[in-house]
């Protein structure tokens, strides 16, 4: 047990979810072009009914072990998915960056580029965002917290120990490399962290 999970939110209301939350920060849920899925459990798809406007990618491996009843047994819920849902299903290139041994550049200008981190679920990927005065790791549930990954240390729901491990490994040598505000999504911190672009100390 770790005292993060005590401070792990079990109900989201309906003013909690993300295109409420969007539209206190003035942004228009239509008005987002692309959304990007880490990977489909429910609290990271639950709220894809906010974004039928945008363009939706998945990694094609991952929606496939997530539709249907075969990925209902495996604990995703594509019952829940919006009728509409038609994601851009989207393979990594043998494309290195860093150390990672793949990528896939979402713009031209290679600003915003998915980068795999397979270990809570199989084709788990993470969000890399270089702006001009600070780079951004959108980790998905990597990690659940910046700690964790510091520490090596795997958390949660781990659907592959081994790939968990060599991704928090990857993830460490990146942030060691390159000045990076490390931002997973359970993190309680990471509010604050992208506020005030707080870049991982190693």
């Amino acid at each position: 047990w770790h005292p993060y999970f005590k401070k792990v939110r079990e109900w989201v209301t309906p003013e909690q979810e993300i295109g409420p939350q969007l539209q206190t920060l003035g942004i228009r849920p239509n008005d987002v072009r692309w959304v990007i899925m880490t990977h489909l459990h429910t609290d990271h798809a639950g709220g894809l009914h906010h974004f039928p406007k945008s363009e939706i990618m998945v990694m094609r491996r991952a929606f496939e072990l997530g539709s249907g009843f075969a990925g209902q047994v495996r604990g995703f819920l594509p019952q829940h998915w919006p009728s509409w849902f038609a994601p851009k299903l989207i393979d990594l290139a043998p494309d290195p960056l860093g150390p990672f041994p793949g990528s896939f550049q979402v713009t031209r200008t290679t600003d915003v580029i998915i980068v795999p981190t397979s270990g809570h679920t199989d084709a788990h990927v993470s969000v890399i965002v270089k702006d001009s005065d600070a780079t951004y790791f959108f980790a998905g549930d990597a990690s659940y917290t910046q700690r964790f990954m510091l520490d090596q240390q795997i958390d949660g729901v781990g659907l592959n120990a081994q790939a968990a491990r060599q991704t928090l490994q990857r993830i460490r040598q990146f942030v060691q490399a390159t000045p990076t505000v490390y931002l997973p999504t359970h993190d309680p911190e990471s509010s604050n962290r992208f506020a005030g672009k707080s870049v991982v100390a190693c």
